[in-house]
């Protein structure tokens, strides 16, 4: 074969379809020839909005209003790296975040936060619902931090929105206070269009003055401050980690590797929890935060422990440490029926089967129920 003819080929097959080109590949009689069929490429991730075009926001340029130079600045800490940013889409889901109402009030996040600040006391969500808030979905409630004391914010509270929805939480060692009423019935579904369940709040310095190894995960590890009068405002993530976790539906332990068997303090709880992240979609930044957590679970796993988180985040019920018993509350029967499919999956697949079925299971088959009339004795604490 001439040189003329060859390019004749060669200017042929350049010119016909990758899919033919393909085609002609696998049908040729030559084994040298034959193409390897590749493996479909993934389906694209697709980011919410919130997690494009970020701007990040100079640290110095946010600030507290005047009056509140005695606080705190969480993304000042000199023993952190935090990042702060925003755009438009994050300006948009925080504006539809405190527009909603607090259960059992007839008020809104917004004039909570803006009644708390002309008093004196300065009011910063945390944790799950700023996390919703990047993915653009409606949070199921909002727990913040406040400037303030316990007592005057429940002065304050009490002064505004009546006694009934102004409650501190029944623990002696807690800073705890609820704002809003969970008496009231609750709308369909964990989180909706409309409204909150009631807030949780605690003492700045129980989380914004305290090490990462203090925190839960990364991507509950995010806050939002905006100055008053439509000016600057901006997400907060102290950890510098957490935005991008939440944007890749990753968990993260804040704490360093060797500050680890520390992170997890008292009981079950903090490991627990990496189950509520994982129905929702998340997975384990790596293997070893995988590993860690399970494995420092089953060696510490108490039925205590076990019962009162599932009465508590599984069954929206509410938790007698003295008597063992999950009084149920007011949740639609069929969001509990879902929670319990998805918790228990999520914990037989990544436990095993047979943690599951000889140790897990049985803790939670001997929690006793009662009935939605039952008074409340334990909160989230």
């Amino acid at each position: 074969m001439n040189e003329s003819h060859l390019l004749r080929i060669l200017l042929c097959l350049f010119f016909i379809p990758a899919s033919a080109r393909i085609t002609i590949l696998i049908e040729s009689s030559q084994p040298a020839l034959r193409a390897r069929r590749q493996s479909p490429s993934p389906a694209a991730v697709i980011l919410p909005e919130a997690c494009k075009n970020v701007e990040k926001v100079d640290k110095k340029s946010l600030t507290f209003s005047r009056g509140f130079e005695s606080v705190s600045v969480p993304w000042m800490r000199k023993d952190l790296s935090p990042m702060l940013m925003t755009n438009d889409a994050l300006k948009r889901n925080w504006e539809k975040l405190i527009d909603l109402k607090v259960r059992g009030m007839n008020a809104t996040v917004k004039e909570v936060i803006a009644h708390l600040r002309d008093n004196g006391c300065l009011f910063m969500p945390w944790g799950g619902a700023i996390r919703d808030m990047v993915l653009d979905r409606p949070p199921h409630d909002v727990d913040a931090e406040v400037s303030c004391s316990q007592q005057r914010v429940l002065s304050l509270c009490s002064d505004k929105f009546g006694k009934d929805n102004c409650e501190k939480s029944p623990r002696s060692d807690s800073t705890k206070l609820r704002i809003g009423n969970d008496h009231h019935q609750r709308s369909s579904g964990s989180g909706t269009t409309n409204q909150v369940e009631p807030m949780d709040v605690v003492q700045w310095k129980e989380t914004f003055e305290v090490p990462p190894v203090e925190w839960e995960y990364t991507p509950n590890s995010l806050s939002y401050y905006a100055m008053p009068h439509n000016s600057r405002q901006a997400l907060i993530d102290l950890t510098g980690e957490g935005f991008k976790d939440v944007c890749e539906k990753k968990i993260r332990i804040p704490a360093a590797k060797p500050d680890w068997p520390r992170w997890v303090g008292k009981g079950l709880n903090k490991r627990l929890r990496f189950w509520k992240l994982r129905i929702n979609g998340y997975d384990a930044r790596d293997n070893e935060t995988k590993t860690f957590i399970i494995e420092s679970l089953k060696k510490d796993f108490t039925k205590s422990d076990m019962q009162k988180f599932y009465c508590i985040y599984v069954m929206f019920g509410v938790f007698n440490e003295s008597q063992s018993t999950c009084a149920l509350t007011d949740a639609h029967a069929k969001e509990v029926v879902d929670s319990k499919r998805a918790f228990n999956a999520a914990f037989e697949k990544d436990l095993g089967a047979s943690f599951w079925q000889k140790t897990m299971k049985p803790a939670i088959d001997s929690l006793a129920l009662k009935s939605p009339s039952a008074k409340k004795t334990t909160t989230k604490d």
